[in-house]
């Protein structure tokens, strides 16, 4: 899957277990800062925050079902049924 906002972009690699996503933060023209944090947050508003690496990758075992994923500030995903 893949979100774009204002030049940033998010690839997402859900994989088959039903709670890890690996993702993908391009910065594009967008400045870079605040990219130190993923959030992946259930329906429930249960949320996990995992750190991204200096080359925008990360990794996550979220809450199991339907997910979205923000980056604080600068983009919010729609819900994804997984």
């Amino acid at each position: 899957l893949m979100y774009e906002r204002e030049g940033l972009v998010l690839d997402l690699e859900l994989h088959d277990d039903g709670v890890t996503i690996v993702g993908l933060i391009h910065p594009g023209d967008a400045d870079s800062s605040g990219l130190a944090v993923v959030e992946v947050e259930a329906q429930d508003g249960t949320l996990v925050s995992v750190p991204v690496d200096e080359h925008g990758r990360f990794r996550v075992l979220g809450p199991p079902g339907v997910v979205r994923v923000r980056i604080p500030g600068r983009l919010v995903t729609p819900w994804i049924t997984r």
